[in-house]
């Protein structure tokens, strides 16, 4: 006849429950016999492998779960910056005869509002003049007069979203060369342009 097993050789499963596992602990270290310790040890191993992969499991859920979140806020929020960026331009370039006007006022106040909306959503934006050129957060787009691996001037900002890149900058590197001063160099007007091109 086969043999059928007992209540303390109770066979353990690989997809074992972890209160079963627990259940199957306590009854059997009521029992002292030898194979009853081994079963135990076995138990306990096994309960400790299950309770840390399900920590790895619920880890990696949230993560996931966040990264899903995070890059759907990030592919919104880059459409936005080029508004941002164009409205930063047009302020910059204001005439001193409107400047302060009604209507350049409410361009200031949409202005603030999207920089405060990105805000909440954790987008900060970082200047880069004067700062070393970086390949984690810089776009080198050109070279210019000023020290060598230093950002000299920048046509967009950087944008971080949390912790991450959102964003590189684009910026013009210094070539360690001395800018040419206005009084020993002059720009060729339209007149002088044409008469030398003839």
């Amino acid at each position: 006849m086969p043999h059928e097993p007992r209540d303390t050789d109770t066979a353990v499963s690989a997809d074992i429950g972890l209160e079963d596992i627990e259940t199957l602990t306590e009854s059997l270290s009521e029992s002292e016999s030898p194979e009853n310790a081994i079963q135990i040890r076995e138990l306990q191993e096994q309960l400790a492998r299950a309770q840390a992969d399900y920590r790895n499991l619920v880890k990696r859920t949230e993560q996931e779960r966040a990264d899903m979140g995070r890059y759907a806020v990030a592919s919104v929020a880059k459409k936005f910056l080029s508004m941002v960026d164009d409205l930063e331009r047009a302020l910059a370039t204001v005439p001193e005869a409107i400047a302060g006007g009604e209507w350049i006022r409410g361009i200031e106040a949409m202005h603030a509002k999207l920089v405060r909306e990105l805000g909440s959503l954790e987008i900060m934006a970082f200047d880069s003049v004067g700062s070393i050129v970086d390949e984690r957060y810089h776009e080198a787009l050109s070279r210019g007069p000023g020290p060598a691996g230093t950002v000299v001037s920048e046509f967009e900002r950087w944008y971080m979203l949390g912790d991450s890149v959102l964003r590189h900058a684009k910026v013009v590197v210094g070539s360690d060369e001395i800018s040419t001063s206005p009084e020993t160099t002059s720009t060729p007007t339209a007149d002088e342009s044409d008469s030398t091109g003839k």
